[in-house]
């Protein structure tokens, strides 16, 4: 995914701490930069800082929490993509649901842009 997008990550954590934690992991040189600690989920301005200099509307949010990550990007705009790795119990409104990261393809995307239209 990283050679066709530019991920970001967002947290509610220190910022440096979430690289050196995902480059221990072996995967941070996949993550272009880094938000969060200054303005968290699910307020609306942190998934706008989170867009860099794009606009919400060709950005996707994959987050696993539904209340900070998934309803708090759909309020900026993004659109969406849950990770159930919970295995709540899903709803339409929830929109595109994956169970995990894994699931995600270029099809997935798509089709998050599709049902966020329809929120």
């Amino acid at each position: 995914m990283a050679q066709k997008y530019e991920i970001t990550i967002l947290t509610n954590y220190f910022t440096l701490s979430q690289r050196n934690r995902l480059n221990n992991m072996g995967i941070g040189r996949f993550f272009l930069a880094y938000y969060g600690e200054r303005k968290i989920k699910p307020h609306k301005e942190a998934f706008i800082e989170a867009c860099g200099p794009y606009k919400p509307s060709q950005c996707v949010m994959i987050g696993d929490d539904y209340l900070l990550d998934i309803l708090g990007a759909r309020n900026a705009g993004l659109n969406t993509i849950f990770v159930n790795s919970k295995g709540v119990n899903v709803t339409k409104q929830m929109g595109t649901v994956v169970n995990s990261v894994e699931e995600i393809t270029d099809s997935i995307i798509q089709k998050s842009a599709e049902n966020d239209l329809e929120k």
